[in-house]
């Protein structure tokens, strides 16, 4: 037992040693090199921000003691010279671009209806660098940015008005896209009020077109950060929300790929709560397809992909049935063919159901697949291994080497996932091969191309740690070698 807690801190140490993770607090730009963390008391005598959002006028708060100073010097500036404004130059790294959508966005450097054609065109280009910076600095900017192209455009209109006639109509579907990159990661504006802000300056600024675009990126982030209780019921609200508010504005009616996202979330978290009782699941899907044809949306190959899920992960015994039910609807009723995924899915079900007639269905899927001239991929073939693999028979190590053998034959090259499921069987093998077995299985998958990963090393360790063989702290020592010299 000490040997396998000695691996267990021996990996451990490898791991902290050797970790590549990014903090998150490096994606953020410090105080004194991204321009943040102005005193509330200086914003709140500024006049100008009152007039904007919550939202922004906490953006607006975030500038430091160097952007003050940097401010400081074109105020004086503006003072003596107000008829004219020095455009920033351009500069690719990403502090100068901060601190330049800072300058822009100040108005107390440049007022409303003060900045000239060329100052907007520089602008312009200084927010297209800005939409590739994938950092909450950034966003903060993009939106403060946003603002004030806003509040030129209700209040004094000007050049800026040239950018949204001739240019990118779409900059909140870019801006959303963004933010969406980040805020996986990083404390931003909730999706919430994002989205009541971009709703409310595309209401004032006609120019800015938010479309069902914008609003889907939104509702992916929003379910990403629900409960898996509530991720549904959000993605379901939303749904509904677009559809309503599409009768006024036509732009935000959901596409097909909005209902097969909503649909894709309750099959992820929704079947468990119903695999009591296959009416609820077959009747959730059945209203689902139905609100698609009166929206006029037709099914497509991912929304019967994502109805076929539904049944493989339910656990419900009904399910062999109500696959076989699904594929033909899918045809007959859908007019679309099945493809590699939709076979796959099906495949993945029988490799892991634990069934009898399992080998057999899946020799049926994969002749249905040559007759119908879908290509078997990887993960069709890795699932025969991995049904194999799990079934404990023994016939299985023969089973998994006519698998790896039809594989080579049509030119399908095993990948990781393929051999540790062979792996896998011989880690719970009580066979006297099994040593032999492992090593064998190892440097098969490294000829083929495929590099151990820490699963590998663990799956190894695991077996030799729960063997009684007189060899196994040598072999475990060997192993931990192998991981330091990474290979």
């Amino acid at each position: 037992m000490r040997f396998v807690v000695a691996a267990g801190a021996r990996i451990e140490r490898l791991l902290l040693s050797n970790s590549s993770t990014t903090s998150i607090r490096t994606l953020l730009p410090s105080a004194t090199s991204s321009g943040t963390n102005q005193s509330q008391s200086t914003l709140a005598n500024n006049t100008a921000t009152a007039r904007l959002s919550p939202v922004a006028s906490v953006f607006l708060s975030r500038r430091s003691c160097s952007s003050r100073n940097h401010h400081h010097h074109h105020r004086h500036h503006h003072r003596q010279r107000p008829t004219q404004h020095t455009t920033c130059p351009l500069k690719e790294d990403p502090e100068h671009t901060w601190l330049q959508v800072q300058n822009l966005t100040d108005l107390g450097t440049h007022p409303l209806g003060s900045l000239t054609t060329m100052e907007w065109k520089s602008a312009q280009q200084t927010m297209n660098q800005l939409f590739r910076m994938s950092t909450a600095p950034a966003v903060n900017a993009s939106l403060r940015f946003l603002e004030r192209l806003v509040e030129e455009q209700t209040q004094h209109p000007s050049p800026a008005g040239h950018w949204l006639d001739r240019g990118d109509a779409r900059i909140l579907d870019r801006l959303v896209i963004q933010w969406k990159h980040c805020a996986y990661m990083q404390s931003l504006v909730s999706p919430t009020q994002l989205d009541e802000t971009l709703q409310q300056l595309s209401r004032q600024l006609p120019g800015l077109t938010y479309t069902i675009d914008t609003y889907n990126t939104i509702t992916t982030v929003l379910v990403h950060q629900s409960s898996p209780e509530q991720a549904a019921n959000v993605a379901e609200a939303r749904l509904e929300y677009a559809v309503r508010a599409s009768k006024t504005r036509p732009q935000l009616k959901p596409t097909v790929s909005i209902w097969n996202q909503t649909l894709g979330v309750w099959v992820k978290n929704g079947p468990a709560q119903d695999s009591s009782c296959a009416a609820a699941v077959e009747q959730k899907l059945n209203e689902t397809l139905e609100r698609m044809r009166q929206q006029g949306i037709v099914p497509d190959a991912v929304t019967w992909n994502t109805v076929l899920t539904a049944w493989t992960t339910s656990g419900l015994p009904q399910a062999p049935e109500k696959i076989a039910e699904t594929l033909e609807r899918m045809r007959e009723k859908g007019g679309v063919a099945p493809n590699v995924v939709t076979w796959n899915t099906a495949m993945t079900y029988w490799a892991s159901c634990g069934l009898p007639q399992a080998p057999a269905q899946m020799e049926a899927i994969l002749k249905r697949m040559q007759k119908e001239r879908v290509t078997p991929n990887v993960r069709t073939w890795t699932s025969f291994v991995t049904y194999w693999a799990s079934s404990r028979s023994p016939d299985a190590p023969a089973q998994m080497e006519t698998v790896l053998e039809r594989m080579k034959q049509q030119g399908v090259v095993p990948d990781f996932v393929t051999w540790t499921n062979v792996m896998d069987y011989w880690v719970s093998s009580d066979s006297l091969d099994a040593p032999v077995k492992l090593q064998e299985t190892l440097r098969r998958m490294q000829n083929e191309g495929v590099e151990p990963s820490l699963v590998t090393w663990n799956n190894l360790l695991a077996y030799w740690a729960l063997t009684d063989s007189p060899d196994a702290p040598k072999e475990m020592k060997k192993i931990l070698q192998r991981m330091e010299q990474g290979k």
